[in-house]
């Protein structure tokens, strides 16, 4: 039985290989164009911490692919987010050290018994088409996540709230554990102390004088998809299909005013962003990990290295026939050689990661238990699932071949390179529909 499985959607059902990637960043400096683009706060990390920013200016930033849609909430790929994250505000956002601090919300409250979190949200925040924020859109976008018509992954930030279930099935007209207060108080309530809940706060809020009459599951086809209307520090502009987006500075920003005037955001392949390197068409993009050895020549260019806060990994379907047994994932994990993947993927701009947490998170944890590269071990494993080789010398269970597509991102070489899975020699493997 062959069954699709997405990379995305079922990241929260199963984890098992991780490459933990370090970005690899090229800011490049047109010295032929001081009129578009602000190029002297780029020349390199040592000066640009000595140099107070600049006024106006436009920085031109290219990512491996098109977005899809520009909704925060129902997005499919981080190109999708890349954007997003400049247009949209969240209640809650990570510091510098990880930790989460107030965005959208002032300050908040939790309840001696850990169940309520008590939000008061800033007062002088406006949507960008003037509209007021109030607590309403806060209560909209989290009931949304639990709305039965929404399957796009989310809805485990909300399920610990009292009621979210009931709302899911449809069993309640609304979320009991969320109440608005007033226009700028909210309160959720969880059914038992929850430590991520907040963490679980950091997605984008939407508008609900713009949404709330379109049930989630038609969002992909809203017209805002096109034309967000956010809270955030810059505001959508106009979208030129297979060529840019471009943003403005949102002047009125309640947590101060962008230096910039304009972004523009570029996509392409990983050949097209390089290109755009070479010819000083762009000042912020990435480049594939083979070419960072030329891109450090280039005396344009400044190449910046920095731990990811992101990881390569393969994605299992729990309720595929086979992959519902812990053992045959177990068996498929032993039988990748993960370190021999990072060495020939990333080389030195990578490492194996064993935890859903990079090495650069603060709750990394070096002491989880490592699927290290041994066969023996995935053999023992899927025999004791019941699997024997067949006369094709694929493994097999009542007749079943242990066969499952594979779905493998494309734009960079690194993840097209991940699909070495379908090489393990123990299962019949193939790659399926690719996507961005």
């Amino acid at each position: 039985m062959k069954k699709k499985f997405g990379l995305i959607s079922v990241f929260f059902l199963f984890v098992f290989l991780f490459l933990a990637a370090c970005s690899s960043d090229t800011t490049t400096n047109n010295n032929n164009n001081n009129t578009d683009k602000e190029n002297d706060n780029t020349s390199s990390t040592e000066t640009s911490k000595e140099e107070t920013p600049k006024e106006g200016g436009t920085v031109t930033v290219a990512f491996n692919s098109e977005p899809g849609n520009l909704n925060p909430v129902i997005w499919a790929t981080t190109s999708d987010t890349n954007v997003t994250h400049m247009v949209f505000d969240s209640l809650v956002i990570p510091d510098k050290e990880l930790k989460m601090v107030g965005r959208l919300a002032e300050s908040w409250e939790v309840s001696e018994d850990g169940k309520t979190y008590t939000f008061h949200l800033k007062k002088d925040v406006k949507w960008h088409d003037g509209e007021p924020f109030t607590a309403k859109d806060v209560e909209f976008t989290f009931t949304s996540l639990a709305d039965s018509t929404y399957d796009a992954g989310a809805y485990w930030r909300v399920d610990p709230i009292v009621g979210a279930a009931e709302y899911k099935e449809g069993k309640a007209d609304k979320i009991e554990g969320i109440e608005v207060v007033d226009d700028h108080t909210i309160k959720f309530t969880t059914k038992e102390p929850f430590a991520p809940f907040i963490s679980g706060l950091f997605i984008a809020v939407l508008p609900a004088h713009i949404l709330q009459d379109t049930p989630p599951g038609e969002w992909e086809k809203h017209a805002s998809n096109r034309s967000p209307i956010g809270t955030g520090p810059f505001k959508f502009v106009k979208w030129e299909s297979g060529q840019y987006i471009e943003l403005e500075a949102n002047k009125e920003y309640f947590a101060g005013a962008p230096k910039l005037d304009k972004v523009i955001v570029r996509f392409g392949d990983a050949n097209t962003m390089l290109a755009s390197v070479l010819s000083q068409d762009v000042d912020i993009t990435s480049v594939p990990v083979a070419e960072t050895p030329s891109v450090a020549t280039l005396d344009f260019a400044s190449l910046v290295n920095q731990d990811a806060l992101s990881v390569y990994y393969v994605g299992f379907n729990s309720k595929n026939d086979h992959f519902n047994d812990p053992k045959v994932r177990q068996a498929l994990a032993h039988a990748v050689n993960k370190e021999a993947m990072v060495a020939s993927i990333l080389g030195e701009y990578g490492e194996v990661a064993d935890d859903v947490f990079p090495s650069a998170h603060w709750s990394h944890s070096p002491n989880l238990k490592v699927y290290d590269y041994d066969t023996s071990k995935s053999d023992a494993l899927l025999k004791e699932a019941g699997y024997q080789k067949n006369s094709k010398s694929i493994y097999e269970k009542d007749g079943k071949e242990l066969s499952f597509l594979m779905e493998v991102p494309t734009g960079t070489k690194e993840r097209e390179k991940s699909g070495v899975l379908a090489n393990v020699g123990r299962t019949r493997c193939e790659n399926g529909n690719s996507f961005t």
